[in-house]
């Protein structure tokens, strides 16, 4: 009895390793055709994919009649009238459409001057294309700003007398020029260039052989408030907020001040914007307050100004020397130097109206 128990378990075990092994055999063979199917698809995409490479491109686009040539126009026509070409034919040698070699031999049988006055009209173009291609050749950053269509739609007035309009300028720049109207990048100035450091250098050496002589130093400078509430911090409780109703200026308010390193300041308000006129308006006034308290004061000071360019412009220049002020200009990016700006940074420091008085009908 026992060993018929042994037998049948034996039997059962053998068939278990029998059928383990035919699903074994089945797998790997599955395998076997799978990897080749894959193969084969790998190797007929390779193949296909060097064919690709030795195919010859597709033709482009037909062209449209913007892109055809006055010459082109004038064959066109020429091809229909005296070579008595179908339309079919034209546009195979032309690379157009049938209707378009329609549109053209209409337009010519409609108008004898359609050919000469594409001529002109081609050559105008050329003609003011050429003129936008020198003048952004011959365009500086430093000296003129960024590129735009109004400033050069002005220049190209002045300088060629060509008066186009804006839409035709950007598609010539876009089109003919192959230009781009791109988001300008803010980069950090450059302070630290070869010629702003060496002009620095030339500023300092000046500056120091003018206080070492014991001149008085007299800084003139601008800026502008445009709120009464400069206070950015402030101590406040856990959980509550911060926020401060400020009332903004409705005009806001420009300060000229000039600052000495002998403790005097001589300050003017206004509501302009600052320009020439109004610098020039200050420095005579500002002549007539130190000729009242020293009449030769401009022998033994000078007046430090920076680079802003209504303190280089020409009619400020003039003025300067017409009123006999000994002048000397800051280097460029030398805010230290300029003991005016810590005295606008004071000013601008916390609030100006601290009991809230009334500044205006509103």
């Amino acid at each position: 009895m026992v060993a018929d128990v042994r037998q049948n378990a034996l039997d059962v075990a053998a068939e278990l390793e029998k059928e383990e092994d035919d699903v074994l055999d089945d797998e790997e063979a599955n395998e076997t055709v799978v990897t080749a199917a894959l193969h084969e698809a790998f190797a007929k995409y390779q193949e296909r994919w060097h064919e690709d490479d030795h195919k010859p491109q597709a033709k482009k686009g037909k062209k449209g009649l913007a892109k055809l040539s006055a010459a082109d126009v004038a064959a066109i026509v020429d091809c229909e009238k005296v070579e008595l070409l179908s339309h079919q034919a034209i546009a195979h040698r032309y690379n157009i459409s049938t209707a378009l070699v329609g549109r053209v031999v209409r337009a010519a049988r409609k108008n004898a001057g359609y050919c000469s006055q594409r001529e002109d009209n081609e050559r105008c173009k050329d003609q003011l294309t050429d003129s936008v291609r020198q003048l952004i050749g011959d365009w500086k950053d430093e000296e003129f700003g960024m590129l735009s269509l109004g400033r050069l739609k002005k220049r190209l007035r002045e300088e060629t007398e060509h008066d186009c309009s804006t839409a035709k300028l950007r598609q010539i720049m876009r089109r003919e020029l192959g230009l781009r109207y791109k988001k300008v990048k803010q980069l950090a100035p450059q302070t630290n260039r070869l010629k702003n450091l060496v002009c620095r250098q030339q500023y300092a050496l000046k500056m120091l052989e003018v206080l070492v002589s014991g001149r008085r130093v007299i800084n003139v400078d601008e800026s502008w408030l445009n709120t009464m509430a400069y206070r950015r911090h402030s101590w406040t409780k856990v959980g509550k907020s911060n926020a401060r109703p400020t009332k903004e200026l409705s005009t806001r308010v420009a300060i000229l001040a000039a600052i000495d390193n002998r403790g005097k300041a001589y300050i003017s308000l206004g509501t302009s914007n600052t320009d020439s006129c109004v610098m020039l308006a200050f420095f005579a006034q500002l002549c007539k307050s130190l000729d009242c308290e020293d009449s030769s004061w401009r022998e033994h000071s000078v007046v430090l100004l920076d680079n802003a360019s209504y303190h280089r412009s020409a009619e400020v220049r003039a003025g300067i020397k017409k009123l006999g002020v000994p002048t000397i200009y800051s280097g460029p990016y030398s805010y230290v130097s300029a003991p005016v700006e810590l005295f606008f940074a004071l000013l601008k420091r916390g609030d100006l109206n601290p009991e809230r008085l009334q500044l205006g009908k509103r």
